[in-house]
């Protein structure tokens, strides 16, 4: 029996149910600890009627006691069940749910003699459908207040789901158009051409993005819709449907047609302009720069000192030849017809064109020509040609453009990687200060939180700190010390713990007890950063090999993965300030600045580092630092 009871009671603990027990000849409740803790009274003694009914809320005695009332009728089955709310000291509301039923004595006037119940708490439940329905009510209000039309369907394309939006859009109320397809508001014409892409779509199973495509509006006139959607599934991977926006770009198209029209209008009048200026183009004193004359025959007339100095040719070494001789092999077909259409009357104007040298550097140059005509004003006898040599323009350019490139990227980055941690630090001291009922271990997990935000925004500032060196031309402060190589891995040892579920690490260290001289901290930074790309770039379950190994005069360290490897370009670019081998959108986060910085503190370590790397066979990356002399000795001697 007592075996029973204890099953009974842990059962009951399981469910989160208190239990308790009236004697109705002491008028004394009995209970347990969960319903003495539901009422805020102890538990390890009997309470009273008066004790329970003094913390159950004023609004809720009445119904208590009515419905106690009618289970104490002999000929009722004496159970009842209800919801009512108690109030504790410290003025929380606690709502509950009691069940009880009354035990009647069986001899005499059948009165009652004791009830036996049980009490759930419903606070946390009521507060999570609250907060559900506070949320869905959110997604509604924004849903029903964006400027776009959002929808769903599902997989067969027939509309489950239409925001107020679509009125505006294409006149017609949501419940007019769930149960229709996209293609039900389409010309015939436009449903067979966006039916094909859909199709593709559904069979591809993939998200797609402005599609555009024209609908009927309910009053008739057409309207041009920008749809995006992204699929969505089932727990089985079954698709269900589409899920996206349709956003009204009939204005947008009107004024992009009217760019167009503009801009061929535009182009005729510049091609009236060269026409006009043939002649005066033709007055030009072209001394200071390279000048080229060739016949129709693409035969070379002239060749000005200028265009001598761009070349390295004297003019005697080019004059009657073609003019093929001056263009590098890559771009010779496509400047030859450049210069064919020169002779049916095309003139160049900042037409930039490859230009090889004597001893097979290659120039860009920047041109513009004119024809030389017959005095019939239609007979061509020439065409002239100067030339602005752009070359290290254009280097500049392009250098300009990348670091253009790159810095956006990088702000962008920052500003994500600050806000992260940023938004964890803001909502869990909001919480902190808001919440004055979180025990000691909630504020401790809460405060070590922000701490590790902090930290990592600490790192971030640091890496920027040393970008800012580096750029200024300072070296990388480094705090150097004797140690041995197990002390470097140390200093990565909890991030080898983190991964060690997530992928297979194999550490082999030989001569790890070796004497170095070095910024211990540095290293581990340059160890961990070598670690985290090869683990973040390779797939879960991956071999990651950590070797070390003596040379003579040094340590050599490598990290080498199995993932996706780089091709030569990238591998190139790898040590470069801000670059990142994946920019997508599910790129691994960081700001570009880690191996950048590592190869500065290997170099300020006076050693080497270097990638080798093969597209779909992995990554291995190595770096040396010097022993001290008197390892380097110590080796020679044995």
């Amino acid at each position: 029996m007592h075996e029973k009871e204890e099953r009974m009671y842990s059962a009951l603990d399981l469910a989160q149910i208190g239990a308790w027990y009236f004697d109705f000849a002491t008028r004394q409740v009995h209970w347990d600890e969960r319903s003495g803790a539901l009422f805020a009274l102890p538990a390890d003694r009997s309470v009273s009627c008066k004790e329970v009914l003094s913390r159950i809320h004023p609004e809720d005695r009445m119904a208590i006691e009515s419905r106690l009332q009618a289970g104490l009728d002999p000929h009722s089955g004496g159970n009842y069940q209800m919801e009512f709310r108690v109030i504790w000291p410290d003025g929380s509301i606690r709502k509950l749910l009691g069940r009880g039923k009354v035990f009647i004595s069986r001899d005499g006037e059948r009165q009652p003699v004791h009830i036996i119940g049980t009490i759930l708490d419903l606070t946390i439940s009521n507060t999570a459908e609250t907060a559900l329905a506070q949320s869905r009510k959110r997604f509604q209000n924004l849903v029903e207040t964006v400027n776009d039309w959002v929808w769903e369907v599902n997989q067969n394309g027939v509309y489950t789901y239409a925001s107020p939006r679509v009125n505006d859009l294409i006149g017609y109320e949501p419940d007019e158009v769930i149960g229709k397809t996209p293609f039900d508001f389409m010309p015939e014409s436009e449903k067979k051409r966006v039916t094909n892409k859909f199709n593709r779509i559904v069979t591809m199973r993939e998200p797609f993005w402005a599609m555009e495509n024209t609908n009927r509006h309910k009053d008739g006139h057409l309207v041009v819709l920008e749809t995006s959607g992204v699929p969505y599934f089932n727990e089985n991977g079954t698709l269900l449907g589409f899920r996206g926006i349709d956003r009204d770009i009939t204005e947008r198209k009107k004024t992009e047609d009217a760019c167009v029209q503009l801009n061929e209008q535009l182009d005729l009048k510049n091609q009236e302009l060269r026409e006009t200026n043939e002649y005066l183009a033709n007055l030009i004193n072209y001394a200071n720069a390279p000048i080229i004359v060739w016949n129709p025959n693409n035969i070379i007339t002239k060749f000005n000192h200028a265009f001598e100095h761009l070349t390295g040719h004297k003019a005697d070494e080019v004059m009657g030849k073609e003019l093929e001789i001056l263009f590098p092999q890559t771009s010779r077909d496509s400047s030859i017809n450049a210069i064919r259409r020169t002779a049916s009357g095309e003139y160049w104007e900042s037409v930039e064109i490859p230009i090889l040298r004597k001893d097979g550097e290659m120039r860009v140059a920047l041109w513009n020509s004119a024809n030389i005509h017959a005095e019939d004003g239609k007979t061509l006898i020439a065409t002239i040609a100067q030339g602005i040599d752009i070359t290290e323009r254009k280097q500049a350019e392009e250098v300009l453009r990348e670091s253009d490139r790159m810095k956006s990227e990088f702000i962008q980055t920052v500003a994500h990687e600050f806000r992260t941690p940023l938004t964890s630090i803001m909502g869990f001291s909001e919480l902190l200060l808001t919440h004055d009922q979180l025990s000691s271990e909630e504020q401790r997990e809460s405060l070590n939180y922000i701490h590790e935000r902090s930290m990592a925004l600490a790192d971030l500032v640091e890496d920027i700190l040393d970008i800012a060196r580096i750029d200024s031309g300072a070296t990388l402060p480094l705090k150097m010390s004797l140690c041995s190589v197990t002390e470097i891995f140390r200093q990565v040892q909890p991030f080898l713990k983190t991964q060690a579920s997530l992928h297979r690490l194999e550490v082999n260290l030989a001569d790890e007890t070796t004497l170095v001289n070095v910024d211990k901290g540095k290293m581990g930074q340059v160890l961990e950063n070598l670690l985290s790309n090869a683990v973040a770039f390779s797939p879960a379950g991956s071999l990651v090999r950590i070797q070390g190994d003596l040379f003579q005069g040094g340590y050599r360290i490598s990290v080498a993965d199995q993932g996706a490897g780089m091709t030569p370009e990238q591998v190139a670019k790898v040590f470069d300030k801000f670059y990142r081998a994946d920019t997508s959108d599910t790129a691994v986060e960081g700001v570009g600045l880690g191996m950048h910085i590592v190869k500065h503190i290997v170099e300020g370590h006076g050693g080497k580092i270097w990638v080798e790397s093969e597209l779909g066979k992995g990554t291995t990356v190595s770096f040396t630092f010097p022993l001290t002399l008197r390892q380097v000795e110590e080796n020679s001697n044995s």
